[in-house]
């Protein structure tokens, strides 16, 4: 349901799509800094084209726009960017590591923060993530739902199932895994929970009783749309996901 409600802001960032794409076709007109930006971030979820250190730039100039703009026009710029809550299914493009400072020698205050990342080798082992908001969730408030990640090598498949709360003016999103199953193929060989779940009757009872939320684990996102998402996790590195559903 919630998913649904991606329409009409999902119609402005496909024009926009379709716009970069034409412009960088045909060599007419102008792109703005941000569709230059998308422009880069589409052709690594669809052929992997730019370099990883040019993508970890692009990554980085998109994150400090989002932060900029949050501090000039507030909540406001959310809607404008066209940042929505992060809802379906993702795959894992890229990640970087933690960023590594690193300064001119003849220029102290030249400043490079430098990621280093790689582009997942879904060939080999296929990493997804998904969100499924709850029905009963109020669209002014923060969003709650089911979160399960999952790693995938051929017929063998560990997944972790738990729950996640998403902080729209913060772009923060929560969360935490209280199940983990091993797969081969459609039979189960492991289903173990990762907490004591024996005093509530949900793992939504359990995260809303028991967790406290500054303390787990969260993505920010700079990125959110109908074709990709980024963020930055909490040990410092980027990531990027491909939608799939």
């Amino acid at each position: 349901r919630r998913c649904s409600l991606r329409d009409g802001i999902s119609r402005r960032y496909q024009a926009m799509v379709r716009r970069c794409v034409n412009m960088t076709s045909t060599g007419t007109g102008a792109l703005t800094e941000r569709e230059k930006n998308v422009c880069v971030v589409e052709n690594a979820i669809g052929v992997r084209s730019p370099k990883t250190s040019d993508l970890a730039s692009t990554l980085q100039k998109m994150e400090k726009t989002r932060r900029s703009l949050k501090k000039q026009h507030g909540a406001d710029s959310e809607s404008d960017m066209l940042l929505l809550a992060p809802c379906g299914k993702y795959e894992l493009v890229y990640a970087t590591g933690k960023e590594v400072v690193k300064r001119d020698r003849s220029d102290s205050s030249n400043v490079k923060r430098i990621a280093r990342g790689f582009y997942w080798p879904s060939w080999l082992v296929n990493a997804g993530i998904s969100f499924a908001p709850d029905e009963s969730t109020n669209d002014s408030k923060n969003i709650k739902g089911a979160v399960e990640n999952s790693a995938r090598c051929g017929a063998l498949e560990l997944r972790f199932r738990g729950r996640y709360e998403w902080i729209p003016a913060a772009r923060k999103l929560s969360f935490n895994f209280y199940e983990m199953i091993i797969r081969l193929g459609s039979m189960t060989l492991m289903k173990r929970e990762l907490v004591d779940l024996r005093t509530v009757t949900s793992q939504a009872e359990y995260f809303d009783r028991s967790e406290q939320i500054r303390t787990l684990p969260f993505f920010i996102f700079f990125e959110s749309n109908d074709s990709f998402a980024a963020a930055r996790g909490r040990g410092g590195g980027l990531a990027l996901w491909k939608r799939t559903k």
